[in-house]
C-alpha cells in the first residue's frame, strides 16, 4: 500500500512538538529505512501510520484508509493489513512463542488449525523451529525479538513497519531478519524499518529518510 503524510503536526502534553510538518511519500513495495537520533520523531510516525494515535493536524493516508479520521471498527480492520515490530516488542511473557505469533491470527479469525500452522511457519522464517513452544520469558533478547518478527509478518501485512527490529541481534541475525523484510518488499509489501544502523541502508540499496526535531532532515536513495 502506498503511504502519503501530509503535513503531519503532533504535540505530547504539555508542549512538546514530536513533529512539526512531516510530508512524505512512500511508494507501494518500497523498503524504506528512517534514521536518526532518539527522540527526533520516529516512532511517533509509526504510531500515527499505525492509528495507534491520532495527528494533532495533518493526514495518513495508506492505501485507500484515511488512517487519520479512522473509527474505532475501521481501525480493527486496517490494522488487519498492517505488521508492526514494536520497539519494547509487546510479547506476552507466559505464552509460548506460537502462542504470542498466532495472536494476530486469532484476532483474524482464522481457524485454530491455520494459527497453528501459520504461526509454525513463520517461526521457522525466523529460525525460531526449535522455540515454538517455549514461554516467552525463558527465551533471550535476540529470540524475543525475532518472535516480534515472526507475529508482524503473520497476517502477510500490506505495510510492514519495524521499529528498531535488529536491535537485539547479533550481526548474523540481523542481516538474517533484514533480508525476510527486504522478501517482503519484493511481493510488494511497504516496508520502513526505523534504525541506527546505516550499514543496513546501504546493504540493501533503499530510501534512507532521516528525521530530526521532528522534521524530515534528508531524503536519499530510491
Amino acid at each position: 500500500m502506498r503511504v502519503q503524510l501530509f503535513h503531519l503536526e503532533h504535540t505530547y502534553p504539555p508542549d512538546h512538538k514530536a513533529l512539526r510538518g512531516v510530508s512524505l511519500e512512500l511508494a507501494e513495495g518500497a523498503l524504506t529505512f528512517l534514521t536518526g537520533p532518539s527522540g527526533a520523531g520516529k516512532s511517533t510516525l509509526f504510531r500515527l501510520m499505525f492509528a495507534e494515535e491520532r495527528p494533532s493536524s495533518g493526514q495518513v493516508v495508506v492505501g485507500d484508509w484515511p488512517v487519520h479520521r479512522l473509527s474505532y471498527r475501521e481501525r480493527a480492520r486496517y490494522r488487519r493489513q498492517v505488521g508492526y515490530v514494536f520497539q519494547d516488542l509487546k510479547l506476552l511473557p507466559a505464552l509460548s512463542a506460537a502462542e504470542n505469533v498466532a495472536l494476530p491470527l486469532e484476532a483474524a479469525g482464522l481457524a485454530r488449525t491455520a494459527q497453528r500452522a501459520r504461526a509454525h511457519e513463520r517461526l521457522y522464517e525466523v529460525s525460531l523451529g526449535h522455540a515454538l513452544h517455549t514461554p516467552v520469558e525463558q527465551l533471550s533478547g535476540g529470540e524475543r525479538q525475532r518472535v516480534a518478527v515472526a507475529r508482524a509478518l503473520a497476517l502477510r501485512p500490506r505495510l510492514l513497519l519495524a521499529d528498531e527490529p535488529t536491535g537485539n541481534l547479533d550481526p548474523a541475525l540481523s542481516r538474517a531478519v533484514m533480508d525476510l523484510l527486504f522478501e517482503q518488499s519484493l511481493r510488494g509489501c511497504t516496508v520502513v524499518v526505523s534504525t541506527h544502523d546505516l550499514a543496513l541502508a546501504a546493504r540493501y540499496r533503499a530510501r534512507v529518510v532521516e528525521v530530526r526535531g521532528g522534521l524530515v532532515s534528508g531524503d536519499s536513495g530510491p
